[in-house]
């Protein structure tokens, strides 16, 4: 691997091993037909727009977002990428990004690229990744020293460890169904059943079982599964939300799944006359609490919401009556509700919005597939800076 210098605010080229093998970086995925958000099984809502990449001009840290000016996906009009023989470019801000100081990594992945920034040292490694060869839904998982993206679909799926170039995914992950974050970052959730025994085994990275594997209930799949923010799974369910950890499944709620966090979850439940209530569910001693008023029919939730680390905001999805989302803020210690400025394409997925592990700030991905954070505390809103092409999922990693 060789850099050329790296001047402030410079991009530097990466060079590729000369083993590694790409199919054509420049084939356009298929772009999957929209679905709308009310429907929430991850196959139907988690598909990611795909396309060319466009390399969009540096933006100021501290400018804030533009409000978009249409309703139209800009995904769906993006070119090709240009052809380059440069697998990776490292671009060096020479200042540290909204201030962070702490050993955390931010990344995005788009069509054909995989972005991570290091916002302590303003470091952003932009890498080409080959076409993922279908529209499905993408697991985009960071682990220890690498990044993870495979289709649910039984296609190729490549890791991208840190500054390098992108390679296939060892044969111990399979080629097909969702990967999930395990307890540690070494180790994966992988699936390796089937319809009528579904499994996920906890696999290493370099692609080795460890023996130890989650065993889900007959007739569910591992496509109706989510993370459950501690390293285990929840799996959502027409009669409720189960959690299913090694050698044991139980349910957690009777309702339906709004957001999960490291301290716990938020679900809605309602009554046989749909009043609904909101309830935090506490991870470490299942202690319920409800929160907020009654909501008709549970309200509009996409079941991505994100519980910040420090458990105190649930960061959850508001769909409108025209079927575009927005982010609503839950405050989880009084349940009073915040509206948010943050305006979102309209399909979600996991990995619409993530949280900084100072919770600080909430990424969100917006429109036009550009990287936005917002404040909380102020309501302040801010663009990512550097060459950042069109995002569709983001991916939050802590280091060291």
């Amino acid at each position: 691997m060789v850099r050329t210098g790296a001047a402030l605010g410079q991009t530097v080229r990466v060079d590729a091993d000369e083993e590694l093998v790409f199919l054509n970086p420049d084939s356009a995925e298929q772009e999957p037909a929209r679905v709308r958000p009310r429907r929430w099984l991850w196959p139907l809502l988690a598909a990611a727009l795909v396309g060319g990449v466009v390399v969009q001009a540096n933006r100021h840290p501290s400018a804030p977002a533009a409000a978009p000016s249409t309703r139209s996906s800009a995904f769906s009009e993006v070119a090709p990428a240009p052809k380059t023989s440069e697998p990776v470019t490292v671009t060096q801000l020479g200042q540290s990004i909204l201030g962070a100081t702490g050993g955390w990594t931010l990344f995005g992945r788009g069509p054909g690229v995989l972005v991570r920034i290091v916002p302590a040292t303003g470091q952003i490694d932009s890498t080409v990744v080959p076409s993922l060869q279908s529209g499905g839904p993408v697991s985009f998982v960071p682990a220890a020293g690498e990044a993870i993206i495979r289709s649910i679909d039984f296609v190729p799926g490549y890791v991208v460890p840190d500054g390098q170039p992108a390679r296939r995914l060892p044969a111990g992950f399979g080629s097909g169904g969702p990967i999930f974050p395990g307890p540690d970052a070494g180790h994966l959730w992988v699936d390796s059943g089937d319809n009528e025994h579904p499994i996920l085994a906890l696999t290493a990275l370099d692609g080795s079982a460890t023996g130890t594997v989650l065993r889900l209930q007959a007739g569910h799949s591992s496509l109706e599964a989510v993370g459950d923010g501690a390293g285990y799974l929840l799996l959502t369910s027409s009669d409720g939300v189960y959690r299913v950890q090694p050698g044991r499944v139980r349910r957690i709620s009777s309702g339906s799944l709004v957001a999960t966090g490291p301290t716990g979850w938020l679900v809605a439940e309602c009554d046989q006359q749909q009043h609904c209530r909101q309830v935090l569910i506490d991870r470490s001693t299942g202690r319920r609490r409800i929160l907020g008023p009654e909501t008709p029919n549970g309200g509009s939730r996409a079941p991505w919401g994100a519980i910040s680390p420090d458990g105190r905001t649930a960061a959850v999805f508001d769909v409108g009556s025209d079927g575009y989302n927005t982010i609503e803020l839950l405050d989880l210690r009084t349940g009073s509700l915040l509206a948010t400025r943050l305006d979102l394409e309209e399909t979600v997925n996991d990995g619409t919005i993530v949280w900084s592990p100072d919770s600080r700030w909430l990424f969100a991905v917006d429109r036009a597939g550009g990287v936005i954070a917002y404040a909380p505390g102020t309501g302040q809103i801010q663009s990512m800076p550097g060459p950042l092409p069109p995002l569709t999922q983001l991916a939050v990693r802590t280091d060291g």
